[in-house]
């Protein structure tokens, strides 16, 4: 009876054992579950973003055939020649995404550019999360333009 009795014990013992390592997984799993880490921009965000701000910059300095950007930009803010504009703009970007060189890890879905008061244009699904870039467009700083992709 005595070797019953001290089996029965540690038993006993390691039941209590085994209910606190239960409640403790309890707990941690309720702790993970709650627990929403601060979103950091990932690797391929920041590549991403780095990318976007050289091509917004490579829109800005275009030159063809004479014509500048900013001359497009200023002559459609006059209300002349926005169809000019918004063409070379969409075949620049479209050709930019055609070819892939812009990730950020996930297909990108849709964009859109506009310029201050002057233009807006967007093309595909501009829903869910965005990274974009804007810089200056004329010399006063007034206009402003801004590229913003949707993945």
């Amino acid at each position: 009876m005595i070797k019953t009795r001290k089996n029965k014990k540690a038993q006993e013992e390691i039941f209590g054992f085994v209910i606190i390592i239960v409640m403790l997984v309890i707990i941690g799993l309720i702790f993970l579950f709650f627990y929403k880490p601060q979103k950091q921009d990932t690797e391929l965000e920041k590549n991403a973003k780095t990318k976007i701000s050289n091509l917004l910059y490579s829109i800005v300095a275009y030159d063809s055939e004479g014509v500048s950007f900013q001359k497009m930009v200023e002559e459609c803010n006059l209300g002349e020649g926005c169809n000019v504009l918004s063409d070379t703009l969409s075949e620049m970007l479209d050709k930019t995404l055609e070819k892939g060189s812009l990730t950020v890890g996930k297909q990108i879905r849709g964009y859109s550019f506009d310029i201050t008061d002057t233009m807006n244009m967007t093309e595909g699904n501009l829903t869910g999360n965005m990274i974009g870039s804007s810089v200056p467009v004329s010399s006063s700083g007034n206009l402003i333009a801004r590229l913003n992709f949707y993945y």
